[in-house]
């Protein structure tokens, strides 16, 4: 296999065939969804129809997965490969293309018996589940191997305050459509989901930002310069 050294600046080996496939896969797609929904989605109901437009994209998935998963591993920083990671991609694959037939065989067999917020609280349910099991994994390996492995103080902290409340907001989330929007409008509903995605931002924003600002090289040479004026005083 080549080093990188042998095709920089030039198009990596396999990547235009690659990316012809992408382009042809999803034009092919969007075709058939015009198509579809033209002459044959009268038929079906809403949310049917979602099952079969999400249908295709699972197909996509098989061929553009693969596919693109093979060629990082050989010619992109894959290729290192840190301990860990590719079982954490294998993963991540099957979790997302469980999801993705659990939400076509949902929406075209059973979406019609509950509302549409139920539906909506349903849907969100599934991702928090495979957020519960993706998060802790690659936030683990991200921890051992990644960046955060330098440890820049006061990360800890708020990644734990992150944890928690983006946990909690999409449990909130879940419980509110499943048992409480019936007692208020669509536009009261809207309201009170963007209310909550404000308090979740009036949260966290503030706690990342002033962090950032703390430990990004500006506020860390400020730092120094300000020692070394104490140690001149004295």
């Amino acid at each position: 296999m080549r080093g990188r050294q042998d095709w920089k600046g030039e198009m990596p080996p396999g990547w235009a065939a690659k990316v012809a496939v992408s382009i042809v896969t999803g034009v092919g797609w969007l075709i058939f969804l015009i198509l579809f929904l033209v002459f044959y989605a009268e038929g079906f109901s809403i949310y049917e129809n979602l099952g079969i437009v999400l249908a295709p994209l699972l197909v996509m998935c098989a061929i553009f997965g693969p596919m693109w998963a093979y060629w990082g591993i050989k010619t992109g920083r894959a290729r290192k490969r840190p301990p860990g990671g590719a079982a954490r991609v294998a993963v991540s694959i099957v979790t997302g293309v469980g999801w993705l037939i659990f939400l076509i065989l949902f929406l075209a067999f059973y979406a019609e018996g509950f509302s549409i917020y139920e539906n909506l609280a349903i849907v969100l349910a599934s991702l928090l589940v495979v957020g519960a099991i993706r998060g802790p994994m690659w936030a683990y390996w991200w921890m051992k191997i990644g960046r955060a492995r330098e440890k820049p103080p006061g990360l800890a902290p708020r990644v734990a305050v992150s944890t928690v409340v983006g946990c909690g907001w999409p449990i909130f989330l879940i419980l509110f459509l499943a048992f409480y929007t019936e007692g208020f409008s669509v536009y009261e509903n809207l309201a009170i989901v963007l209310a909550s995605i404000l308090v979740v931002c009036v949260i966290l924003c503030p706690m990342w930002v002033y962090w950032w600002y703390k430990t990004s090289p500006a506020w860390k040479k400020k730092m120094r310069n300000a020692s070394k004026k104490k140690r001149t005083r004295k």
